[in-house]
């Protein structure tokens, strides 16, 4: 399977902020998309990175209180890695598993498509591979120690 097959059966949008905005703003549209980044792209639409919640917590215990009014473009991360819309699914997860990142921003040129997450690279592997159902998995599963 490849990019197009994921994009195919995504949302038709995709979370998006502007290096200018703050991450309050960034926060606010990964809680109400239930989303865990946004892509960062400039006025012309190109990609200049991205922002996952662990860049906001960050930037929170750096600043403390401040660290919402800081903008994205303080925190992005510039250094994305990209996929394209030809790639398939061992691409995908060689990517991911490499660059040890859970997003992909899916990009032809300077035009960007979508991003692909690794929870949506999975399920399409266990689709193809007809996997047992979690529960399947995690019947056995006792609680872990927690630790603080």
């Amino acid at each position: 399977m490849s990019v197009i097959s994921i994009l195919t059966n995504q949302a038709a949008a995709f979370a998006v902020v502007k290096p200018n905005d703050s991450l309050e703003t960034a926060l606010a549209l990964m809680n109400s998309h239930d989303v865990g980044s946004v892509l960062v792209l400039n006025d012309a639409g190109h990609l200049q990175g991205i922002i996952v919640e662990r860049d906001i917590l960050k930037a929170i215990d750096r600043a403390k209180s401040s660290g919402l009014q800081l903008q994205v473009k303080d925190v992005v991360s510039r250094e994305v890695p990209t996929c394209s819309l030809n790639d398939t699914e061992d691409m995908l997860m060689e990517r991911m598993v490499r660059n040890n990142t859970q997003y992909l921003p899916v990009v032809n040129g300077t035009t960007v498509f979508g991003m692909i997450s690794i929870s949506e690279v999975v399920k399409m592997r266990l689709k193809k591979n007809n996997a047992p159902s979690l529960e399947h998995f995690t019947r056995h599963l006792k609680p872990r120690q927690q630790y603080a």
